[in-house]
């Protein structure tokens, strides 16, 4: 047999082989059958709309033409209105990314157009959503106008000037202190994710060898103590990387690290507790296989809304949705981070819960191997 021969016949080599093959085949399947056309899906952005204009009444009835002239511009965006009593509803929706922007129409606007007065409506917007939702709001604060004026003639329908003035007025209630920030949980998720993955896998390789002498419940814990420390350390370091590349001091590095902690300590044991479920090279396999399937909802590019429906009831259970939104809190503004940390803790226990379970399988498969070896040999 030749050393060729030889090498391919080690099942490594088969596997990687394999692997080298069915790994790109898998990352093309995700990427073209989970590609999202976001104008398709406009209808699935919730715009948050808050009227205060009362109208006014004339000798023919009363007029108000705030509800109309909502109406008429919602035929033009296509995205989905949600109405507030008020404009700190609004704004509270907003800064939770309830909604992906706001537009309040003030107090007085019918009298004003009815008396040939300008008029001047508010849109509330935010950085610190995602990429599509950004330049949308953006889009619709610096379009808003000319569309309104537009519409205006029609709907006025004769009861007051053919040619009203609406300005719109822009209030970013979370600006992002750098332009690299509203991009930056994008651009981590790839290689965090995968690099988690390898992670666990090698500690999962290593953790085989020595639960051979110390059993599997405490290698079990150990394990999930080596993520929970590697984590911060991980998390640390990223923390530091993103002030110091950005060169910015100002980003609060202790609280950015305890966030990432609790996210990567969720995301290494998930995988973690998936390897000791069903093997390593399984475990490995679909650790690669949920990157592709979280990208969709993690609102990474667009709202997770956009995502199809074969993915769409992943992102209550998805590590990367708030992963990405508390990277963003953090990094730009908003009220989610407490929220975020609490979801991706309870998805940490879960993946030690799994682990626990891999534990289980992996002693009382221990213990039918002794029992067969102890029987061969009487």
């Amino acid at each position: 047999m030749s050393a060729l021969s030889a090498l391919l016949h080690q099942h490594e080599s088969r596997t990687a082989l394999a692997l080298w093959a069915i790994v790109p085949t898998v990352f093309l399947f995700f990427t073209l059958t989970l590609a999202v056309n976001p104008p398709d899906h406009v209808d699935r952005l919730r715009v948050g709309v808050a009227v205060l204009d009362e109208g006014v009444v004339t000798p023919t009835g009363p007029v108000s033409i705030g509800p109309r002239l909502l109406e008429g511009m919602q035929a033009r965006l296509g995205a989905e209105p949600v109405p507030f009593a008020t404009e700190g509803a609004l704004r509270e929706a907003i800064d939770v990314h309830d909604v992906s922007v706001g537009i309040v129409v003030p107090p007085g606007l019918t009298e004003a157009l009815m008396t040939s007065q300008p008029a001047q409506l508010l849109v509330v917007r935010t950085d610190a959503g995602d990429a599509f939702g950004n330049a949308f709001s953006a889009s619709l604060a610096s379009q808003l106008s000319a569309s309104l004026n537009a519409v205006l003639p029609a709907l006025l329908d004769g009861e007051g000037p053919v040619a009203p003035a609406i300005t719109v007025e822009t209030d970013t209630i979370a600006a992002s202190a750098d332009f690299r920030f509203p991009a930056l949980p994008a651009g981590l998720l790839l290689p965090l994710w995968m690099a988690s993955v390898a992670f666990a896998a090698l500690l999962a390789t290593a953790g085989d060898r020595v639960r051979t002498t110390f059993g599997a419940l405490r290698t079990g814990l150990a394990e999930l103590t080596v993520v929970a420390v590697a984590a911060a350390a991980v998390a640390v370091v990223l923390a530091a990387d993103i002030a110091l590349f950005t060169w910015r001091g100002d980003i609060g590095i202790v609280a950015l690290s305890t966030f990432l902690w609790v996210g990567l300590v969720a995301i290494g044991w998930l995988l973690l507790g998936t390897i000791r479920l069903v093997g390593i090279r399984g475990g490995a396999l679909l650790g690669v296989i949920a990157l592709f399937v979280q990208q969709p909802v993690s609102g990474a590019v667009y709202p997770a809304a956009f995502a199809p429906d074969a993915v769409r009831w992943l992102e209550p259970i998805a590590p990367l949705r708030y992963l990405v939104e508390g990277l963003r809190t953090l990094l730009i503004g908003g009220s989610t981070t407490a929220d975020m940390s609490i979801a991706l803790g309870v998805l940490a226990l879960a993946g030690a819960s799994l682990a626990a379970l891999g534990m289980v399988r992996l002693a009382a498969t221990a213990s039918r191997r002794v029992r067969r070896e102890t029987l061969a040999t009487a």
